[in-house]
């Protein structure tokens, strides 16, 4: 089994969250899009997801051998273009989004998987 270490992930996924913070928030894009939950409920299921999806990518880079905070960033964008951005883009053209909010969420997902990825093997 692998062993993943929990503080480790939880602060990559804090991290990233602040990201989100400043990411949607009036000063960046969050005028640009409107969320349709509170923020408080938003906030909680965004860092329970950046959480989730941390403690998965520790496991991935523990099985690849991923050391270095490099080697974690490629790893971090390797699972953004594989999983995220492709499974995200079948809602978008499902769903008839807004071309501007989705790139707004990928330029976010794109910066949390590169710094979660960077920080869980750094």
């Amino acid at each position: 089994m692998i062993a993943v270490d929990l503080l480790t992930v939880t602060v990559a996924a804090f991290l990233a969250f602040l990201v989100g913070i400043v990411w949607f928030s009036p000063f960046l894009f969050g005028k640009a899009i409107q969320l349709s939950v509170s923020k408080w409920k938003g906030n909680l299921i965004l860092f329970i997801t950046l959480w989730v999806s941390s403690y998965f990518l520790a496991i991935m880079e523990s099985a690849l051998g991923a050391t270095s905070f490099w080697d974690g960033v490629c790893a971090g964008i390797t699972v953004w273009l594989g999983f995220v951005l492709t499974t995200h883009s079948y809602s978008f053209w499902g769903r008839e989004k807004k071309v501007g909010r989705f790139w707004v969420e990928q330029g976010f997902f794109f910066l949390a998987y590169l710094l979660i990825g960077g920080v869980l093997a750094g």
